[in-house]
C-alpha cells in the first residue's frame, strides 16, 4: 500500500513537473517574427478600400457611372487636369464621409437611396490627402491632355499589365502622392510609364484592376 502511496506521489511530482516546464516554454516563446509592412503596401490597401466603397456607394444608388450621381454632371469638368482632380477629389470625399448627407449637388432620386457613411478617407501613410479621378476620360481630352494619363499607371508594369488588362469601366482612381507628396500625373502625363513616379494607386495592386471594374 505505501508502495503504491510512493508510486501516486512520483507521477503526480513528475505530472506538475511536466506542466511547469510546458507552462514557461510558453511564457519565453520568441514570438514569430513578421516584416513589418511598408508605406507603400499600407497605402495600396487603403486606395483599395477606398474604390470598394465607392463601389458600395454607386450599387447603393443604383447607378453604374459617377456622373449619374449628381443633378449637373458638368460640375466634373474642369478647365485642366488639376482643377477636374481637385474637384473629383472634393465630391469624391464627401460622399464617401456624408453619403446623402453630402453638400455637392445630386440627384433627388440618388440622394434618398444613399447611406450615411461609407468611409472615413484617412490620410496616406505620408500625411498627404488621397486623390480622385472618376472615369471614363473624356473623348476631347482635358485641358491640353488628349489621352486618359491614369491608365500610365498600371503601365509601369508591363509584365502585371498583360496579366490584368485594363478595364473598360472602372468606378474611380485613387491616388496617393507618395513621399514626395506631389501628383506625378500632373507634371508627366504623357510619359508616366517611363517616369520613375513613387506615386501609389489602387491599379497598383495585382488585383487592382479587378476590384474597381465594374
Amino acid at each position: 500500500m505505501e508502495r503504491k502511496r510512493e508510486l501516486r506521489r512520483y507521477m503526480l511530482r513528475g505530472g506538475l513537473v511536466a506542466l511547469l516546464l510546458f507552462v514557461l516554454s510558453n511564457a519565453y516563446r520568441i514570438p514569430t517574427q513578421h516584416p513589418p509592412r511598408t508605406k507603400e503596401s499600407k497605402a495600396r490597401t487603403v486606395t483599395a478600400s477606398i474604390a470598394l466603397a465607392f463601389n458600395k456607394l454607386l450599387i447603393d444608388a443604383e447607378v453604374t457611372s459617377v456622373r449619374e450621381l449628381f443633378l449637373d454632371p458638368s460640375i466634373l469638368n474642369g478647365k485642366d487636369l488639376a482643377e477636374t482632380i481637385a474637384l473629383h477629389t472634393q465630391y469624391a470625399s464627401d460622399l464617401l464621409h456624408n453619403g446623402r448627407e453630402a453638400t455637392c449637388p445630386l440627384a433627388p432620386n440618388v440622394r434618398q437611396l444613399l447611406g450615411t457613411l461609407y468611409m472615413d478617407v484617412p490620410k496616406d501613410p505620408w500625411g498627404g490627402q488621397y486623390q480622385f479621378f472618376f472615369p471614363p476620360w473624356p473623348s476631347g481630352g482635358i485641358g491640353n491632355v488628349s489621352g486618359d494619363p491614369f491608365l500610365q499607371y498600371d503601365a509601369r508594369d508591363n509584365d502585371r499589365k498583360r496579366k490584368n488588362p485594363v478595364p473598360t469601366k472602372a468606378a474611380v482612381y485613387v491616388v496617393s502622392m507618395g513621399p514626395d507628396g506631389r501628383l506625378d500625373i500632373l507634371s508627366h502625363p504623357s510619359d508616366l510609364a517611363e517616369f520613375e513616379s513613387d506615386d501609389v494607386t489602387n491599379l497598383d495592386l495585382s488585383d487592382g484592376w479587378r476590384s474597381v471594374d465594374r
